[in-house]
């Protein structure tokens, strides 16, 4: 009983030391840390120096494991910080970040300090592989990784929903990947989690045909208050060469829900528009998504997993939106639109948007149909799609798909 008192005191001590470290990471990044390692080492040494010449031979050359070569340790195994808040207490707003990783901080630090390390933390490194922390998982000897929801794995300390990764990576190692148990090879492009997906990615890349690749915001705006662009109603007279068109926006800034579709000048919205191509064009026809999709794995499994799509939709000619919403692909026909919104829209599309969701290479594994018009001799469109589409790319099995 005499100990325990003692022992929660060290407690409360370590964790305020661990906040203290937190606080300090928020400040510098990996390259700044491994330097002051390197500096503590390089004291260490000098320290083992004066020692041995001083004839004190209590540092053993095990002892003296550097950065630079043998490992200090065999494993590391952690459950890392995963942000730090880098708000500085103020508001959000559209386009700033609130906080910053940290997870993939100490996974390098883990990997110059062990031969093996297994960590868990959020899954979000698995929506782009080719860059960024998946590509250097996967240049630094990625063995294995298991997605678990953080409520399986955690009883309420975070967001439930949270996906969560255990990895492991071994120093040299360059073999197969074992993912949720099954192999994949090192040379993907993209996450294949499960076998069945894996299947849908081998089928789809004999398309003989192109891919979509991208989106764009239709404008800079984020509300009409802060770019001073007045409402027009549609009854009043409008000048010919000052004609209407529509935008849909939020009215003010802030979290309130005020977002619809408004009237206002053309004139009052032409610095703002994205230049016409492939992905927009404000005179012709546009299948536009919500933009919150774009890399947050939370809401794009929220809105297939409930909605069962991603809600594709055709805007008309002239009319815009904020940055809530992205756009696609733009067309000369509504026809066209309309077929490619409900193409983006099927399930089987929606198995394929998984493997890369970011704004500027979204749907890249997403093969292009080319032809969206009544006239495709593969696809009839007054009939489902999804059942057409596995003929189309020679995929069996449409039970077990969907």
């Amino acid at each position: 009983m005499s100990h325990q008192p003692q022992r929660g005191h060290e407690e409360i001590k370590m964790q305020g030391l661990f906040e203290e470290f937190i606080a300090e990471l928020k400040t510098k990044d990996a390259a700044q840390i491994k330097q002051e390692l390197k500096e503590m080492e390089a004291e260490d040494r000098a320290a083992e120096k004066a020692a041995k010449k001083a004839g004190d031979n209590r540092y053993g050359a095990t002892d003296s494991a550097t950065l630079n070569d043998e490992k200090i340790f065999d494993y590391v195994i952690s459950n890392p910080p995963y942000q730090v808040d880098i708000s500085k207490g103020k508001e959000r707003s559209v386009g700033t970040r609130t906080s910053r990783d940290v997870f993939p901080d100490f996974h390098k630090l883990g990997v110059e300090m062990a031969r093996n390390v297994i960590m868990i933390y959020p899954a979000t490194w698995q929506k782009k592989i080719t860059a960024g922390f998946g590509k250097w998982l996967f240049d630094n000897g990625l063995k294995s990784s298991e997605n678990h929801l953080a409520k399986d794995v955690f009883n309420g300390s975070i967001e439930p929903s949270i996906m969560l990764s255990i990895v492991d990576t071994q120093s040299g190692y360059s073999g197969d990947i074992d993912i949720e148990g099954s192999p994949r090879l090192r040379t993907m492009p993209a996450w294949i989690s499960s076998d069945m997906d894996n299947l849908i990615y081998e089928k789809t890349r004999e398309w003989s045909g192109g891919y979509l690749s991208g989106a764009t915001y239709m404008t800079t705006l984020t509300n009409l208050h802060d770019s001073q662009i007045p409402i027009i109603n549609p009854e009043d007279t409008v000048d010919n060469n000052n004609s209407l068109c529509t935008i849909y926006i939020k009215r003010k800034p802030g979290k309130q829900a005020d977002a619809g579709f408004f009237n206002i000048r053309e004139s009052d919205i032409e610095d703002y528009l994205t230049a016409p191509g492939e992905h927009y064009d404000f005179n012709k026809y546009n299948v536009v998504i919500q933009s919150a999709v774009f890399g947050r794995q939370s809401v794009f499994d929220r809105m297939l997993r409930q909605i069962g799509t991603i809600q594709a939709r055709v805007f008309d000619e002239k009319t815009a939106a904020g940055i809530t919403l992205a756009s696609l692909r733009s067309f000369d026909t509504r026809e066209e639109a309309e077929h490619f919104a409900a193409y983006m829209n099927s399930k089987l599309v929606g198995r394929l948007l998984y493997f890369d969701y970011s704004k500027r290479t979204f749907a890249s594994f997403v093969p292009d149909l080319g032809d969206y018009t009544s006239n495709n001799p593969d696809i009839n469109w007054d009939e489902p799609l999804d059942p057409q589409l596995l003929k189309l790319f020679n995929i069996e099995g449409e039970e077990i798909i969907f």
